[in-house]
């Protein structure tokens, strides 16, 4: 009965060898794979910085190209205001221009009607003096009497 004894303990030895092997060696198997989810997460966490890092990179990049296109805008709003006015004060003048041509017709035009009016009276006076009869019909021909 020793002998049985001894040989069931030394085959509960060799079990308990077996399961400690088994469990050692699931135990680095759990390492090895805890080491290669943590190396992944490494590596995925370094991909987001250097991603992320691109990202400012462009976020700043977009902000200076968003000030330059304002930047832009405002030279040119500038720019048309400033034609605009330009081009107000060149209507200005021409309007100014034109009514002082318009004035200087309108003072011509009665300086004219005056004179001929002028001459109109004085071959008045000719043709009743009998000097001349016909000519008074002719002028009013090729002058006639314009009314404003």
């Amino acid at each position: 009965t020793v002998k049985k004894l001894e040989v069931q303990v030394s085959h509960a030895r060799c079990q308990v060898e077996a399961a400690l092997a088994a469990a050692e060696s699931a135990a680095q198997l759990a390492l090895g794979e805890q080491f290669t989810i943590t190396q992944a997460c490494r590596d995925e966490s370094d991909r987001l910085r250097a991603e992320n890092k691109l990202l400012r990179v462009e976020v700043v990049e977009s902000r200076a190209e968003v000030a330059e296109s304002r930047a832009l805008m405002a030279k040119f709003q500038q720019d048309q205001t400033e034609e605009m006015e330009k081009l107000h004060k060149s209507l200005e003048i021409s309007e100014q221009t034109r009514v002082a041509e318009h004035r200087k017709l309108q003072i011509t035009s009665a300086e004219l009607e005056s004179e001929r009016m002028s001459l109109k009276l004085a071959l008045m006076k000719l043709s009743q003096s009998g000097l001349l009869v016909g000519s008074l019909a002719a002028a009013d021909s090729h002058y006639p009497v314009t009314r404003k």
